[in-house]
Formats: C-alpha cells, structure tokens, sequence
C-alpha cells in the first residue's frame, strides 16, 4: 500500500515536471514569436509579405512592423484586422485588391525603391491585369521600409503615417 502511494506520487511527481517543461516551452515560443523580424532587402520584402498575405499568418507578418512611433495597436496586426477590411467596400475591385488595407495586395510584384530619408526607403509595386482583346490594365501602390542594421522592416500607411498616392496608368494595349 505504501509503495503505490509513493509509486502515484512518483508519477504525479513527473507529470507536473513535464508540465512545467511544456510550459516554459510555450512561454520561450510565445516569446519568439513576438520578437522583431526583417527582411534582407526592399524586393525580398514584398515576395515575402504577399507569401504570408495569402497564407493569412497575421502574427508572422506582425513581426516584420516596426510600430514605433505609431498609435498603431499590435493587436491589429496579429488579429489581421489591420491588413484586410471585413466588409467589401460598396464599389469594389472585381480582382478583390481591396480587400487588402496594408502593406499591398497580394498579386502585386517588386517593381523599385527609392531612398525617403535616413533609414527609410519607399518601395512601389505594380501590377499587370490583362483585360482581354489586347488590353492590360497596369495598376501600381507604394509603402514604406525602416532599414537598421538588423536588415528592412515594415511602417504602417496610418492616420500617423498616409500612403502617398500614386496615379494609376490607363490600360495599356499591346
């Protein structure tokens, strides 16, 4: 009788050590998480930012802003209401770029960057969307990149912080 009392508490023992392991586990990865990530260049961050766009992986692409000096509340970000709309707006685009409130819309590729200030780089994307019968609409957006030595992260076009606008092209025939 004794020796199952001390083989149960041997085993309640245990357990609560591998608990406490898993915990901390999930403590370090909650942190990792949250920790700050960069992009290596202007152009890897676009490829890279339409990936997580598409895959929905708000918390990852959160980590790629840098929010400082913003108003800006991360939960915005890791709940993805900061990146897409939930309601279309009454006059929508067919393709659904709308959808999408920051950094751009997926679908949109790399097309340059130029330097706006010290550590700061405006990038603009570009997207072709053939019309048919020879007929290509060219539609472009732009953001915004803090360079550190860490590498580029994301700023936010905010009330603290508007895109510029930029005109789109009439369709183009070819």
């Amino acid at each position: 009788m004794v020796r199952l009392r001390l083989l149960a508490a041997a085993h309640l023992i245990a357990g609560l050590i591998a608990g406490l392991v898993v915990l901390s586990g999930l403590e370090g990865g909650a942190a990792m998480a949250q920790e700050p990530a960069y992009f290596s260049d202007p152009k890897s961050a676009v490829a890279e930012a339409a990936k997580l766009l598409r895959a929905e992986a708000w918390a990852e692409l959160a980590r790629y802003y840098d929010l400082s000096g913003t108003t800006v509340p991360p939960d915005t970000l890791t709940s993805g209401s900061f990146f897409v709309r939930d309601k279309p707006p009454a006059v929508g685009h067919p393709a659904g770029f709308d959808r999408y409130k920051q950094p751009f819309a997926p679908g949109f590729s790399y097309m340059t960057h130029t330097s706006a200030g010290d550590d700061e780089v405006k990038v603009t994307v570009d997207i072709e969307i053939d019309q048919g019968g020879g007929m290509i609409q060219r539609g472009m957006d732009t953001f915004y990149l803090r360079r550190s030595v860490h590498g580029y992260q994301l700023l936010p076009n905010s009330p603290d912080r508007p895109a510029d606008p930029v005109p789109t092209p009439p369709a183009i025939v070819k």
